[in-house]
């Protein structure tokens, strides 16, 4: 990095907010602070309890029902159980390898446990798109997005 680098992200720092253009647009980009996260939190409450009022289930009750239906199993659950404890040990594992081929052996089986725990998950949480706590998390991400762009360093 050269001084230039340095003296655009001191700027940054200082402003409270980095730039990009979209186009010929310049933008300011609001830089996260404490009270931000607060406000989001504050929002995501918000909109909590909105959708639990609604009569929407959180994901616990959801995956109960997922469970009752068969939709989403114990065997399921157990499975990313599983395949993470699997990751974990090989991980752990082949920092004791010194053979290039076992370690090539290893690299491929954690690729494809990664591959299968990725797989599941994925599975799972699509099943739980239409949970409080997605409901609420989007809400608020919009509303944190929506208040995060402006058109001036004045943040207006």
């Amino acid at each position: 990095m050269d001084q230039k680098d340095y003296r655009r992200i001191y700027t940054e720092i200082v402003d409270g907010c980095s730039t990009s253009f979209i186009g010929p647009q310049r933008i300011y980009i609001k830089h996260q602070s404490v009270s931000d996260v607060v406000d989001y939190e504050i929002i995501y409450d918000k909109y909590y309890s909105y959708a639990t009022d609604r009569g929407l289930l959180n994901e616990e009750e959801l995956l109960e029902d997922l469970r009752k239906n068969g939709i989403w199993t114990e065997q399921d659950e157990s499975e990313i159980k599983s395949q993470q404890f699997f990751l974990d040990n090989l991980s752990r594992s082949k920092g004791n390898l010194y053979l290039q081929a076992a370690i090539d052996k290893a690299n491929e089986q954690e690729l494809d446990a990664e591959k299968k725990l990725f797989e599941i998950k994925q599975k799972k949480d699509s099943l739980l798109l239409n949970s409080v706590e997605n409901y609420a998390q989007n809400r608020a991400n919009d509303y944190f997005v929506s208040r995060s762009f402006f058109r001036d360093v004045k943040q207006k």
